[in-house]
């Protein structure tokens, strides 16, 4: 059985790439977000199901995996305004928390994000081992769905979406919270949710209407705050128990 809670301090290591995020229930060890299997990974869930504490999870993850100069934080926080003393400013490297000014630096970073690509000419096979050089760069939105009020065809990170599509070779990780609500006609429209997906996307997919179809058969459930499937498409999903960090 799953624990209720378990403390963030009180997980097992996790194997290399791996920002850890709980228990699964499958080995009942760590479970987290696999950035080479998947560079991207998004939580789906209702308001009060945890999504929040999973992206403070995933912060604290990032500093413990990483030093300031092998990974930068983009922080997008339309909401809450919880996150930002989740992650110093040695790793943020920019703070946002309006929708204009999240879409105008949207812009900017996609424009710098065309240096972190592969030089012209490079053979298929140099061009499938490329990576490039610098910190890597995580993006991290909560709540997604309060970028694109206007629907999935319409996002204040439509200048990205280009840049999060080839992010494994960019050196570019999505990490981002959205709500369950209305997931048919909204997020599951969302072209940023699209890219993210194209690239390779974890989901852990939470509580909310079983109505309503995620990833590929994956649905969420009535499910306690930090509970949910994690999914990868070539693994299959398992239940997990989010850790509080």
């Amino acid at each position: 059985m799953l624990p209720a809670r378990i403390a963030y301090g009180d997980l097992p290591p996790a194997p290399a790439g791996v920002l850890k995020l709980g228990i699964g229930e499958n080995e009942m060890s760590t479970v987290g977000v696999d950035l080479d299997r998947a560079p991207h990974f998004y939580a789906v869930g209702s308001s009060r199901s945890g999504r929040t504490t999973v992206l403070r999870t995933l912060l604290r993850s990032i500093r413990e995996t990483y030093s300031p100069e092998q990974a930068q934080v983009i922080l997008f926080e339309p909401t809450n305004y919880e996150l930002a003393e989740a992650i110093g400013p040695d790793y943020r490297k920019v703070y946002a928390n309006s929708t204009d000014e999240i879409e105008k630096l949207s812009a900017m970073i996609a424009e710098k994000l065309t240096t972190r690509q592969p030089p012209r000419g490079m053979a298929p096979e140099e061009l499938a081992r490329w990576r490039p050089s610098g910190p890597k760069l995580f993006i991290v939105v909560d709540d997604l769905n309060l970028l694109s009020p206007h629907g999935g065809s319409s996002s204040a990170l439509m200048p990205l979406v280009e840049s999060i599509s080839k992010g494994r070779h960019l050196g570019l990780h999505v990490l981002a919270a959205t709500s369950v609500e209305r997931w048919h006609g909204g997020g599951g429209m969302s072209r940023v949710v699209a890219a993210m997906t194209t690239a390779g996307a974890g989901v852990l997919v939470m509580d909310g209407p079983r109505a309503e179809v995620i990833v590929d058969a994956v649905r969420p459930a009535v499910r306690g705050p930090g509970r949910g499937e994690l999914y990868y498409r070539k693994l299959g999903g398992q239940l997990v128990q989010v850790a509080t960090p």
